[in-house]
């Protein structure tokens, strides 16, 4: 038996066949827009509830907000390019996965700057955002990840307009609660209640 060559293959069978993954990615790219937004605004809030709650000095505020803001541009920047099934995504993907997975076994009794801002990410790291983080990473760094990024797929999409992702309101809710909870840990940093 003959096997079909790869232009004999319509685009709306690669689809089909590639679209749980593209949705998977593109939810991803949700959540990581989610988790940009709870970041930035627990960094924000952080840095107006110092003088009434605070226990950080002003230096320490404005550093430890610094981190967390850096991170939430971080994820705001992949999720575009996951939105966008943009091929540079997956070493932003990488990377994130590399630095919650730092962040997590690096030894904070190191004095250095750089190893204390990755140590403190481990915050927001445990549990959830290391979950989605790895979850993320594993969508775009294996095979399936490698096709729905690629040139060839984005040709696939251009060719199948009538095929739309959606997110369903359950999605939705259970990501915005996920994230909700790992910001107000960060939070909780601020006014030393974790950490």
């Amino acid at each position: 038996m003959k096997k079909r060559s790869n232009a004999s293959i319509q685009p709306a069978d690669i689809r089909q066949t590639y679209f749980k993954h593209e949705g998977a990615l593109i939810a991803a790219g949700q959540l990581y827009y989610l988790i940009a937004l709870g970041l930035l605004l627990a960094s924000l809030s952080g840095i107006f509830i110092r003088q009434w709650h605070g226990v950080l000095s002003w230096p320490d505020t404005f550093w430890v907000a610094g981190v967390f803001i850096i991170l939430a541009g971080l994820y705001a920047l992949v999720g575009y390019g996951f939105r966008r099934l943009a091929p540079w995504s997956r070493y932003g993907a990488g990377a994130l996965a590399m630095l919650c997975l730092s962040s997590v076994i690096i030894n904070p009794s190191v004095q250095h700057p750089l190893v204390l801002s990755v140590a403190l990410i481990r915050m927001f790291a445990l549990p959830i955002g290391i979950v989605i983080t790895l979850y993320a990473a594993y969508l775009t760094l294996f095979a399936k990840g490698t096709m729905i990024l690629s040139s060839e797929y984005r040709q696939v999409i251009r060719d199948t307009p009538e095929v739309q992702y959606t997110f369903s309101k359950l999605f939705l809710a259970v990501g915005i609660a996920l994230v909700s909870v790992q910001s107000v840990k960060v939070l909780m940093i601020f006014t030393g209640k974790l950490g």
